[in-house]
């Protein structure tokens, strides 16, 4: 199998491989556990590049994205072996922007995929859960960053694992679930919260209209095809 036809085979089964891809960003400390210290410096670099590299492949028709994606993607990977060998906390800042852009542009990249797709499929659906879950991390992402450069910005459980716990706030949050245990403290982290719970809603509200719209259209479509060959 040629690299072209192995990245046309990849790019159909893109929501798929996405979505294990993300699935092991959110739950790969309990499918693989480890000291938590082994987690952080080498399993957790190794999921966030992975769903990166299944992210890329959403780009794969447009020559342009691809380029670019790729190269960014081989930055984040010299950037996590760099920080393997001589950990530099400016450099983990710059990792942490750089995934947070990416997912950012997956979201968007995946809601125009949906919006743009002609029926609803398994496909379709799968491509809904991983934007949905795309949100939840770089919302983690965001409020770790908003952590970092004003401290104290979030009260509660955070200390053990900012990453994970911030993820865990993040979902949360989208989920309008709030069960109060990690508070926004500053301005700077209520800012945030705000515009988190509204892309959740405004995605899920959004994304609902389109499924259904999409989906009684081609129930529409059906129908008639049905009657017209009733009539022939």
């Amino acid at each position: 199998m040629n690299w072209l036809k192995f990245k046309r085979t990849t790019y159909r089964s893109r929501y798929h491989l996405l979505l294990i891809s993300l699935i092991f960003v959110v739950f790969g400390d309990l499918m693989f556990p480890t000291h938590p210290d082994i987690y952080q410096t080498y399993t957790r670099p190794l999921w966030s590049l992975f769903s990166v590299l299944a992210g890329w492949n959403l780009v794969h028709k447009n020559k342009n994205k691809n380029y670019a994606y790729a190269l960014i993607l081989a930055l984040l990977a010299c950037g996590e072996i760099i920080n393997l060998f001589r950990p530099i906390q400016s450099l983990s800042l710059l990792k942490q922007f750089g995934y947070m852009g990416f997912f950012i542009i997956f979201s968007l990249e995946l809601f125009n995929q949906i919006r743009t797709a002609k029926k609803v499929t398994n496909s379709t659906l799968t491509a809904v859960l991983c934007g949905l879950i795309i949100i939840g991390i770089a919302g983690g992402i965001g409020a770790t960053l908003i952590e970092y450069f004003h401290p104290q910005s979030f009260q509660g459980a955070i200390s053990e694992d900012p990453i994970i716990n911030f993820q865990y706030f993040s979902f949360i949050t989208l989920s309008t679930v709030g069960y109060g245990d990690i508070t926004p403290i500053t301005l700077y982290a209520k800012k945030f919260t705000i515009l988190l719970t509204l892309t959740g809603n405004f995605y899920t509200i959004v994304i609902i209209g389109v499924i259904i719209g999409k989906y009684t259209s081609t129930k529409i479509i059906d129908e008639e095809k049905h009657k017209n060959k009733k009539v022939e």
